[in-house]
């Protein structure tokens, strides 16, 4: 295995861990502030973040005018929509329920990657994906005494599995010509600047906030959003779009075990079977070895250009 492979990869499980825990801090802060106040508080504390990641790696290179359009789109799926989807599910559902619609991630990348980016899938890949999917869904598990407020969260954590996979396929071409610090960088104002008028029609309760959520405030923004995601992105351009979201996969194991050990709930047996499901599902995917830098080239050097620009709107 090369380096660049298995540094994505501890990246891949990195952004798990922290968007695993996550979930927690969302579920906190959510009450005090409202989902779309909360992704500008978030993603301001990023860019305030990724500024000084730049001047440390003294990367100050701007976004070229033919790619404007590609960045603010995807601030706008994957900044905005994105955590408004998010943020608003985790609110009207319990985090571990948010968390199996999450784990539908790698099936829809698999099928995006295939149809846009023309990848050959094997029967053993799909068989693990499948497998990973399965484990999330026995690790989780869904309340059939739902209300009508639970399925609003349903649908918003279907609508945030979709803006991701727009946001993927949005953001790859762009992996070529800028590093991950500059695309995060940018598409995070972006995506803060599409939210800010949305936000004047929530109301925000100064009185709520303390320390605690101040600290959320702050790991949400430095650690899961500024770190995370160029960690992510750095992870799908070495392992590929449906390659690296596998990973994402072990977010509801890391949020079972991080509620089993911060808010002391039972960890049953269905969560320990999931579990196990998942971790052997990424292993053996890990193990394939699938090529998906070869078929990534391939898109690069044989597709024409302006294919990038259709790929946004091809699923809308």
């Amino acid at each position: 295995m090369d380096k660049n492979k298995l540094m994505a990869i501890l990246g891949a499980i990195t952004c798990a861990v922290l968007w695993g825990v996550s979930f927690l801090s969302i579920k906190v802060t959510v009450i005090a502030i409202p989902p779309i106040s909360l992704a500008i508080f978030r993603f301001s504390i990023a860019i305030l973040t990724l500024f000084f990641f730049r001047i440390i790696k003294k990367d100050f290179s701007k976004i070229e005018k033919q790619d404007i359009s590609k960045i603010i789109l995807a601030g706008i799926l994957g900044i905005s929509l994105y955590y408004y989807f998010q943020n608003t599910g985790i609110k009207l559902i319990p985090a571990s329920q948010a968390s199996i619609i999450l784990g539908a991630i790698p099936v829809f990348s698999l099928l995006a990657e295939s149809l846009v980016y023309r990848t050959k899938l094997t029967r053993q890949k799909t068989g693990y994906i499948s497998l990973s999917f399965i484990g999330v869904f026995i690790l989780t598990g869904i309340n059939q005494n739902s209300s009508s407020s639970s399925y609003l969260g349903y649908f918003m954590m279907f609508a945030t599995v979709i803006s991701w996979i727009l946001y993927c396929i949005v953001i790859k071409p762009l992996f070529e010509k800028y590093s991950q610090i500059t695309i995060l960088y940018y598409q995070s104002i972006f995506g803060v600047l599409f939210l800010i008028p949305f936000s004047l029609f929530e109301k925000i309760d100064f009185k709520n906030f303390d320390i605690s959520i101040i600290m959320h405030l702050l790991f949400l923004g430095v650690l899961c959003s500024a770190l995370a995601y160029t960690l992510y992105i750095f992870s799908m351009s070495n392992l590929g779009v449906s390659n690296a979201s596998i990973y994402l996969n072990l977010i509801p194991v890391v949020g079972v075990l991080a509620s089993a050990t911060i808010l002391h709930e039972i960890i049953t047996l269905n969560q320990i079977i999931g579990g196990i499901l998942v971790l052997f599902s990424v292993y053996m995917i890990n193990k394939e070895g699938s090529k998906p830098l070869e078929a990534d080239n391939l898109l690069v050097e044989n597709v024409p250009k302006n294919l990038s620009e259709e790929l946004a709107f091809r699923h809308k």
